[in-house]
Order: structure tokens, then sequence, then C-alpha cells
């Protein structure tokens, strides 16, 4: 384990920073670090307070934040994968002013990563990867029995796609995007298939 000098130490102004610092230096894998940063709750306070700022800049309704604050935690993810440390010089500024910026960046990369995702969903539902599986799900006769054993918000979706309503619709209900119907249909198929046929597997 190596030692943090005193003058760099007093520069320390948060605990995630000792972990971030200590964890570069000890050539810790990219994922053990994205898991500091997101189990701190300073962290998920900053890049919520971004994604919803995004949004809003953006003309985007709220319901947007969450798939805007997941794409900002996946361009996160590429920046610690490029460089753990992420190029942080601690004798050229504050760790918390560097990280805000590097969120706000990413941020930034989700809003245009998920507008365009969100474009192209719109211009045809059926590029979505789990169009096939919605198509087939409501043909199961006997749906709304077994979705009674999974968790929320996955029931209650199965249950108003059963009641015929669409992903137009069922977004509107739930104040969420499309892109976050789509995938919480597709999490509930993982979940049925899981629960009564011991598989995940797709055909």
């Amino acid at each position: 384990m190596i030692s943090i000098s005193k003058s760099y130490a007093a520069g320390l102004s948060t605990d995630l920073e000792t972990k971030h610092f200590l964890a570069s230096q000890t050539l810790q894998d990219w994922q053990y670090i994205w898991e500091l940063f997101y189990q701190d709750a300073w962290f998920r306070k900053k890049l919520n307070r971004s994604a919803r700022y995004a949004v809003r800049q953006s003309g985007l309704g709220r319901h947007c934040i969450d798939d805007v604050q997941q794409e900002a935690l996946v361009e996160f993810a590429k920046s610690l994968q490029r460089d753990p440390s992420l190029g942080f010089d601690p004798s050229r500024g504050d760790f918390r002013a560097f990280l805000v910026t590097i969120v706000h960046r990413c941020c930034q990369k989700g809003l245009r990563q998920f507008r365009m995702q969100y474009s192209l969903s719109i211009e045809d539902e059926s590029l979505h990867p789990c169009y096939e599986d919605h198509s087939q799900i409501e043909e199961v006769m006997d749906l709304r029995q077994l979705a009674r054993q999974i968790p929320e918000p996955y029931r209650g979706t199965v249950r108003q796609i059963c009641n015929g309503l669409s992903i137009d619709e069922i977004a509107r209900k739930r104040n969420r995007s499309k892109r976050t119907i789509y995938r919480w249909i597709d999490k509930s198929i993982v979940l049925l298939q899981t629960k009564y046929f011991g598989s995940t597997d797709r055909e």
C-alpha cells in the first residue's frame, strides 16, 4: 500500500477523494473505482442535479431525467476505463470542482446520446430490441397471474400491457420516457423467464 504525502493529504477535501486517489494509485480495476463513486451520496446528488439541469435546458420533460442520468453514468464509466485517475492533478485545483465539471460533461454527452436513441424509437418502435418480446408477451393468456409474482414497476407495466395500453399511454401514465418503459418490459421478460422457465435465454 502506498502512502499519501502530508502535503497532498492536507489538501484532501472528501473521503471520496481519498478513496479515489488510493484506488487509482494502487491500480484498482476501473469497475471498483466506478462503485466508489456510485456509492457516494455526494456524487449521486451532483449527478442527479446535473442531469436535471441538462434536461431542463434541453426542453425535454422531467420523465427523461432518469434516462439521461443513466446515459451519463455510462459516459462516466467510459472515462474511468480510459483513465482511472480521470486525469486529476491536485496541484491544479479542487477535486470537487474538477469532479463537478466531469459530471456536467458526462450529462451533456448522455443527453445527446439519449436524444439520438429517443428519436430512433419514435421513428420506428420496431427497431427496439424488446419490440418482438412485447408482441409475444401479450399473447400469453395467464400473464396477469404470472406477473403477480414479480416486483414493481415491472408487475404494473405488464398489467398495463395486458389491459391493451400502448407504450405511449404507459409512458404518460407512469411519467416516464418510452425508453424506460421498454427497459421495464425487457426486465419483466427476464424475471418471468427466470422464475417460471429457469432461463433468461431469448429465442
